[in-house]
């Protein structure tokens, strides 16, 4: 009874532990990396539930309504939109526009009013050659960066960025600066490395790396689209979302982590939920990381620090305000001279009453940025739209009409992100990036600031975040092949997952289904469970791929096997033991028999390198064992094995969850005429007679008859090395009140 105290003291944990969430991975955050990386999961039939602090997807591709109109806090251009590089794909959130019709246009930065800090005009000429001038450095400066990796590689020096310099200096060095001859030209200059320099980055050129800034955009063109979509920028996500409402946790704040443990990783919310997944990917803003608000177990290292603090938040700040009326014009972009850096400049603004983007709306967007941003994002609003009028005043003079309404970002403050997006600053090395990077037992780190291609950029999370969950793809993949899914004994099943569970209903079952297997040709492998007095056990199974279907039993004929329903038999005695000998193919996959002992034959399916299916005989029982199983062959595959890979109990919808393991089972009753005509012979309940399940009662009660003490029982499995499997020969032994049982294991 030993055996039954600790079976059912197992089942009342599970029920206690209830309240908390289990799964296969879990996201924390649900912006463009989370809700990218579920995707591919979500694709991928693995289960996963995110964890989202704000009561919305998204992160910071954050809007607003501003006077009827929908404006974004956050991100607003797709940059680069196509690819230079025929072989490679197009911006990924450019697919993203294409596929969810979002709206915007390209931006036409020298489409201006450019004055001096006067309000008067600037000459063309003069706009022109420096904006032509800024181009020709920044393209002198991208192809530095390319001389400076070389240059590392040639010496071979252990940090390459040693010899690395400052976006400043790459363009004193090239001569931007050269040839100013008046106090004006040097103000546009100035504004103009802004506009191209402090704009992208956020950050002052003299404090930006040139080998890791460069090249700008990567591989995509050098123009921007604008996105104006009244849905908001972030509605490619709201839509992905809508394919898994139920797995996202809206308004958590994650507090703990703990990836201590070497097969799970716990998650904790600031209202007390706990999620316990085999995976999980954190998508937290740098920010977030280097203020340190979230609790993890192992606590960080001191590298790993090292690499967080050692990036940069940078900041990113915008100012709307909508007028009484429009007194600008048609410039796409107000440009003003002057020290863009002093305190409370604004520089720059775009004109959204523009036919292409909100027309009518009467609104100017001004965007500033490192220290700026955080100033205006902190300071009272008034001390911000005082500043913003004295500019326009001496641009406009007595057009300027009243401010009518009025927003600012404030990024700078917002806990979920503590700035806009990251930089990489002059002195940061890879190696501390990679420290930033590296996962944490089963927790991986993704978002804009872990790729080092494209980090800062919407893209860059897009990217990363298919990257981490193709990762944890990987894993998942190499833990399948590893774990011998299928099933056995009274019967137990294994998923693919590795959860066991039993089901004892009496009659044809679909173990597995899989109808892509090797471009079409499907494979199916059904189980024929049999009474044993209050018990059941796996009588025999069969295995179709293509037309061809093979079906082996156990019991004292277990030489035989048929193919296509006609009846076959091993010579056993040419056989000598463990000696494998091939009898037979279905569909030209090989089939080979051998004889393990006495009372076990095993029949083997080989697929393909170490990928095998093993029938297995040991008396009357008979097991099914898929050994090394890989994506290649079983993906998409669903049964009472589960999904592929995830383990994950589906109904025959393929969507509904099904955790009574009776009524999964059920489920997965054979009903269809196809699937009726595997097996040789019909026997038992048919479909659509439903399945005999002995009623725990009775299976509690045998147990307690049993003639076989726990002590005999354990004795008996006692050289099996799994815990697991050495807990389920024991209760085997106990059921069929049958030590030789235990060399089923």
């Amino acid at each position: 009874m030993k055996f039954l105290k600790c079976f059912c003291a197992a089942v009342l944990s599970v029920a206690v532990a209830a309240e908390d969430h289990t799964t296969v991975v879990t996201i924390i955050g649900a912006g463009a990396a989370g809700i990218s990386a579920a995707k591919v999961l979500y694709d991928e039939g693995i289960d996963f539930i995110i964890v989202e602090a704000k009561d919305t997807v998204g992160g910071r591709f954050q809007d607003t309504q501003f006077v009827g109109y929908t404006v974004e806090d956050g991100a607003n251009w797709i940059h680069g939109p196509l690819t230079l590089n025929e072989t490679e794909d197009d911006n990924p959130l450019w697919l993203e526009k294409l596929q969810y019709g979002i709206a915007g246009n390209y931006s036409e930065y020298n489409n201006w009013r450019f004055s001096d800090e006067d309000g008067d005009g600037v000459p063309e000429v003069l706009a022109e050659k420096w904006w032509n001038r800024i181009d020709t450095s920044l393209q002198h400066c991208t192809n530095r960066s390319l001389e400076l990796w070389e240059q590392a590689a040639e010496e071979e020096l252990d940090v390459a960025e040693s010899i690395d310099i400052s976006i400043e200096k790459c363009l004193r060095d090239y001569g931007y600066y050269d040839g100013i001859d008046s106090e004006l030209e040097e103000d546009v200059a100035e504004v103009v490395e802004w506009a191209k320099v402090d704009f992208e980055y956020a950050e002052l050129p003299s404090e930006i790396s040139t080998m890791w800034g460069f090249p700008l955009n990567g591989n995509f063109e050098h123009r921007d689209f604008f996105v104006v979509d009244q849905r908001g920028y972030g509605v490619w996500m709201d839509e992905i979302a809508k394919e898994f409402p139920e797995k996202i946790m809206l308004s958590k704040t994650v507090t703990s982590i703990d990836a201590s443990e070497e097969n799970k990783v716990t998650i904790q919310t600031n209202d007390g939920t706990i999620i316990v997944s085999d995976y999980a990917i954190c998508t937290l803003p740098l920010g977030v990381l280097q203020r340190g608000d979230v609790e993890f177990s192992p606590a960080f290292s001191e590298e790993r620090l090292d690499g967080i603090n050692g990036m940069v938040m940078a900041n990113y700040a915008k100012v709307y305000l909508q007028f009484e009326t429009k007194f600008w014009g048609d410039e796409e972009v107000i440009m003003t001279a002057g020290d863009p850096r002093a305190p409370n400049a604004f520089p720059w603004a775009l004109n959204l009453d523009l036919p292409k983007y909100l027309p009518g709306c009467k609104i100017l967007t001004f965007h500033v940025s490192n220290a700026n941003a955080r100033m205006i994002e902190t300071q009272p609003i008034d001390d911000t739209i005082n500043a913003v009028l004295e500019v326009l005043n001496k641009v406009y003079g007595s057009y300027v009409s009243p401010v009518t309404a009025t927003h600012v970002t404030n990024w700078t403050n917002n806990p979920l992100s503590y700035g806009s997006y990251s930089d990489w600053p002059l002195g940061y090395t890879e190696a501390q990036h990679n420290e930033m990077n590296a996962p944490l037992g089963r927790l991986l780190f993704g978002g804009e600031h872990t790729n080092p291609d494209s980090y800062g950029y919407g893209h860059g999370a897009i990217d990363n975040g298919r990257e981490r969950a193709a990762e944890i793809l990987e894993l998942i993949y190499e833990a399948t092949e590893d774990l011998n899914p299928g099933a056995s004994g009274d019967p137990h099943i294994t998923t693919w997952s590795g959860e066991r569970y039993d089901f004892h209903g009496i009659c044809d079952l679909v173990l597995l289904s899989n109808q892509g297997f090797c471009n079409g040709l499907g494979l199916d492998i059904n189980i024929r469970n049999k009474r044993l007095k209050e018990w059941s056990y796996i009588e025999s199974a069969v295995l179709r791929i293509g037309k061809d279907v093979l079906e082996v039993a156990g019991g004292k004929s277990n030489n035989k096997f048929w193919l296509n329903n006609v009846e076959h038999s091993v010579d056993a005695n040419n056989n000598a033991h463990d000696e494998t000998t091939k009898v037979t193919s279905i569909s030209g996959y090989s089939v080979y028999f051998k004889q393990v002992s006495e009372k076990s034959r095993e029949f083997i399916v080989k697929l393909g390198g170490k990928e095998v299916i093993v029938f297995k005989t040991w008396n009357s029982f008979l097991s099914v064992n898929l050994q090394h199983p890989t994506k290649k062959h079983f993906s998409g595959s669903v049964g009472l094995m589960g999904r592929f890979p995830s383990g994950l109990k589906v109904a025959r919808n393929n969507l509904t969850i099904v955790s009574d393991s009776n009524v999964f089972g059920q489920e997965w009753q054979v009903m269809h005429n196809s699937e009726q005509s595997l097996f040789h012979e019909a026997k038992g309940p048919q479909y659509p007679e439903k399945c005999d399940i002995p009623s725990l009662a009775e299976m509690r009660r045998r147990l307690a008859m049993s003639d076989i003490t726990v002590h005999v029982a354990e004795i008996a499995c006692e050289n099996i090395i799994s815990k697991e499997d050495k807990e389920l020969c024991i209760f085997d032994v106990l059921a069929s009140n049958d030590e030789s049982t235990a060399g089923a294991y």
